[in-house]
């Protein structure tokens, strides 16, 4: 199920970014708490997974991602298991390196009932766990968390998730220029071409025919696209888009509708080897959409007069949130109807399509109050009050037979007196209150939305 969180301050626009980084070899990424540095690197998975020790290898300060777009200060310890050809975390089956000569990630098995893949990422001593919707080089690229060999969590936020993610793009951009292969002029190969890649396209031009499936979520994601082709001995192989020789070997056309695409695939030494197949979007995807108000200022913070506030200012209410959800009668494979949400927080609006079943959660939250903080003499002062919660609003048509929406609106809790350690007795300050939870309504509309 393909999982995409938007999150948003109050005043403040989409807050987006993911994540990644690169290097050659060991270098190319700081350490001990520099910035990271550019990656230049085109070696392969297999090279930079030599760079890690075999066996059970303990990761200190892995760094979580916001619904996979924003870096955090979440910090974990993960314990990973590193063989030749694949990557563990747990009991659940290691991430296998790509058969195919040419493999750029340590992948979990595909699942044509999935949306995305997931895989490991080797980049400058560190491992990216990623989920991808399409090829690794379109815009459906998360990642969930990230671990470095030395603990230094600091190099790792020390740059943006825009900045990691663009690392990641780049690396892969240089992957695939190394395994381009020119047209034309003795067996069209680069000499700088692998050998292994050179005998993997050389096997698959001798293939007798092949059989393709795809996937994607809906008609803006670029479909996952695998084949497997069969030789003359019998014998069978499968490859997909992000090998890095697949463009070299097959030539992908889509045709979209709004509910479903035909996907082409031709053999390019060949054009009479060809399979299509019809790929149905089944919009099944889980959404989360969250707005908050802004915390309040803290007694540290400066106030008009120029001096330290002291106490704690109330937070900021939660946004109120208004849902709008409509149909245009579109049906996936399952006879679920096609939803069409559109859900606004003040100037910022989302939309998207979802199934009938998919979960769409909505939050609205209030600002934490500021803390206190002790006058010089000790006078203890007051916490912030929390925001209240916003309230939300649920527009429906009378056309949408079902829909799965989570609504929440949570007030901020109350900011912290100063510190009674360093304040006098009778002076204690108080806790800021919480604020209240806001309002859901819902209704009913006969007009399309």
């Amino acid at each position: 199920m393909k999982r995409t969180t938007w999150a948003a301050l109050a005043g403040f626009g989409l807050i987006s970014a993911a994540c990644g980084a690169a290097g050659k070899g060991g270098g190319g990424g700081g350490g001990g708490g520099g910035s990271l540095s550019p990656s230049t690197t085109s070696v392969s998975q297999q090279e930079m997974a030599a760079q890690f020790p075999k066996g059970d290898v303990a990761f200190k300060g892995c760094v979580y991602t916001e619904g996979g777009e924003k870096l955090t200060n979440r910090t974990d310890t993960r314990t990973l298991t590193f063989a030749d050809d694949a990557i563990s975390w747990g009991s659940p089956p290691g991430y296998k390196r790509m058969e195919e000569p040419g493999g750029d990630f340590f992948r979990g098995a595909p699942s044509q009932f999935a949306s995305n893949t997931l895989m490991y990422i080797l980049l400058d001593k560190r491992v990216y766990f990623a989920s991808v919707t399409g090829p690794l080089t379109s815009e459906k690229f998360d990642i969930q968390w990230i671990c470095a060999l030395d603990g230094n969590t600091a190099a790792i936020l020390s740059r943006d998730g825009a900045w990691h993610k663009d690392q990641i793009r780049a690396y892969n951009a240089r992957r695939a220029a190394t395994a381009k292969i020119p047209l034309g002029g003795g067996d069209g190969f680069s000499a700088q071409m692998p050998p292994e890649q050179k005998a993997l396209i050389t096997k698959f031009r001798g293939m007798k025919s092949f059989t393709t499936w795809a996937r994607a979520s809906d008609e803006n994601t670029e479909p996952y696209v695998a084949v497997t082709a069969l030789f003359p001995d019998g014998s069978k192989q499968s490859m997909d888009v992000n090998n890095a020789v697949f463009d070299d070997i097959f030539q992908v056309s889509v045709v979209r509708t709004k509910t479903r695409a035909v996907v082409t695939v031709t053999a390019l030494h060949d054009e009479t080897i060809q399979a299509q197949g019809t790929l149905r979007f089944d919009h099944n995807t889980d959404q989360t959409f969250e707005c908050r108000g802004n915390d309040g200022r803290t007694g540290l913070d400066i106030g008009p007069d120029g001096g330290m506030l002291y106490h704690g200012q109330p937070g900021d209410p939660g946004p109120s949130i208004k849902v709008e959800i409509g149909t245009n009668g579109d049906r996936n494979d399952e006879n679920q109807q096609i939803i069409g949400y559109r859900i606004s927080c003040g100037s910022r609006v989302e939309t998207f399509k979802a199934n009938s079943e998919s979960p769409v959660y909505v939050h609205s939250i209030g600002g934490k109050g500021g803390h206190g903080i002790p006058r010089p003499k000790g006078d203890g002062t007051n916490g912030g009050n929390g925001g209240d919660g916003g309230d939300i609003e649920i527009v429906v048509t009378s056309t949408v037979e079902k829909y799965n929406v989570t609504a929440v609106s949570t007030p901020g809790n109350g900011g912290s007196a100063s510190d009674r350690s360093k304040t006098n007795r009778f002076t204690y300050g108080k806790d800021g209150n919480p604020g209240n939870a806001g309002t859901t309504t819902k209704r009913v509309v006969k007009a399309s939305l």
